[in-house]
């Protein structure tokens, strides 16, 4: 989300640099950054490191603004901005604040008054925002934009990629992590495969995330109901877009999520969705019966009925309204 929004900002009017903690393993932004941006590398380390060198980054570059989408650097750069005198500081929210510690909360509502402008990226955690203390006036609420272009640049020449068996499919996206819910979307799936042999599941994302626990968790759920021929875990995928235009319906399982973009991407590529109603905007997101089905968060039976209906729909049009470049750009430039 933020290269996307940097994408957004007119080239003759920013500059922009990509400062990244190198935290190691899994995949980094700077895969996906294109050519022409600059990019400054921090090493991972203790906080008191981190905030130091970020710190020393930020004022090295001379920074007229300075923008995060990360709570765990927010709360790092933020109590220097006294120190930073004339540099714009703006914070994007990424999660709810009911996803973190009481620790996390308090870090969050020393630091986040000390902002230029916060982005809440739904209605409902800009008022979480207020509930901790933070004036209104200092809260943006913008939808996650979808960058378009790169998303058709990479549909490119595309093809289907899955097998052309005569099975419809269902795909799932995202890191094989408990906040996800892949254990309960495989149960779920079990249910739908007992009554329809011609469904299969496939799910894209790096299934080496936290040792490969939530991956032993899907292969126990397909063993012990005979359909490990039709759940498919792919691994981490540079170019899910193929999949997930190619699919009969995309199923978003999560316990809990900030805004989902995967979602508002499958709708845009026209893929009807299933969805746990895991936070409120999921119900306005999902035009029920027409561009998908919604389920009660964490009920498995509901997001079998949700899928079975899902893939029912054929191609959809979105409703989802993305915030426009002209909103960021202001957002980000005051």
């Amino acid at each position: 989300m933020a290269l996307a929004m940097a994408k957004m900002l007119p080239e003759d009017s920013f500059r922009v640099t990509f400062v990244i903690v190198l935290r190691g393993g899994g995949t980094s932004i700077k895969e996906f950054i294109p050519e022409g941006y600059s990019v400054v590398d921090i090493p991972d380390g203790n906080a008191i490191k981190i905030m130091w060198n970020l710190f020393k980054t930020v004022k090295k570059l001379k920074l007229d603004i300075v923008f995060s989408s990360a709570m765990y650097l927010s709360t790092k750069i933020l109590p220097f901005k006294w120190l930073l005198r004339g540099t714009r500081f703006v914070i994007r929210c990424e999660n709810y604040m009911y996803t973190y510690s009481n620790a996390q909360k308090k870090r969050i509502s020393f630091t986040y008054p000390k902002a230029d402008a916060i982005i809440a990226q739904t209605e409902e955690m800009a008022q979480e925002l207020y509930g901790i203390g933070i004036k209104e006036q200092l809260v943006h609420v913008a939808h996650n934009p979808i960058d378009t272009d790169y998303i058709n640049e990479h549909l490119k020449d595309s093809t289907n990629p899955y097998p052309q068996n005569g099975n419809k499919v269902i795909v799932a996206s995202g890191r094989f992590a408990y906040q996800k819910g892949f254990d309960m979307l495989t149960e779920a799936f079990a249910k739908l495969a007992v009554n329809d042999p011609k469904v299969d599941l496939y799910i894209l994302g790096d299934y080496d995330y936290e040792e490969g626990v939530v991956l032993r968790q899907i292969k126990t759920v397909a063993e012990r109901n005979r359909i490990e021929e039709r759940i498919h875990c792919m691994g981490f995928k540079k170019n899910p877009y193929p999949y997930i235009k190619y699919a009969d319906c995309f199923a978003l399982s999560s316990r809990w999520e900030g805004l989902p973009n995967v979602l508002v991407e499958s709708l845009y590529l026209g893929t009807p969705v299933a969805a746990f109603r895991c936070i409120p905007i999921i119900e306005r997101i999902v035009k029920e019966g027409i561009s998908g089905y919604t389920a009660k968060a964490e009920d498995i039976d509901s997001l079998t009925t949700a899928m079975k209906s899902a893939l029912e729909l054929g191609r959809i049009e979105s409703t989802y309204l993305p915030a426009g470049k002209q909103q960021i750009i202001e957002l980000i430039n005051g």
